[in-house]
């Protein structure tokens, strides 16, 4: 059954880039996904966006790096958070400029050994100085 799903995920991915809708999609899997959508039991709650200055930037309080990731540790307007992008060459004092990407609350990362309670991944980000 892996292997089954693996290759209509791949049909599916397919298919999505060709443009298809999603009525052609399901059709495509022979109803599969119309026929295994479950409704939800209970609600999702939503992720709350931290408190950050106009402009996604802040002024860098810590830096941790691992991966080829830095985590910088931010301050804007009396709010501290976490985010973290692909390896910047930033310090402490400096300004940062940051494109949100995806918030996560509770992300535990293994390299750092550390649980961050809330923090925004970037997709890029720009030191100001």
């Amino acid at each position: 059954m892996g292997k089954q799903w693996a290759m209509k995920g791949v049909v599916v991915g397919a298919m999505m880039m060709s443009g298809a809708t999603f009525a052609e999609i399901n059709d495509g899997l022979g109803g599969v996904i119309k026929n295994n959508i479950q409704p939800m039991t209970k609600p999702v709650a939503p992720m709350a966006a931290p408190a950050m200055a106009v402009g996604n930037q802040g002024k860098v309080i810590s830096i941790m790096s691992g991966s080829g990731y830095s985590y910088l540790e931010l301050e804007s307007n009396n709010q501290k958070f976490w985010i973290a992008g692909t390896k910047v060459t930033a310090k402490e004092g400096d300004t940062v400029q940051f494109e949100q990407s995806v918030v996560m609350n509770g992300f535990v990362s293994k390299t750092l050994n550390k649980t961050f309670d809330q923090i925004i991944f970037a997709s890029s980000v720009n030191v100001l100085k």
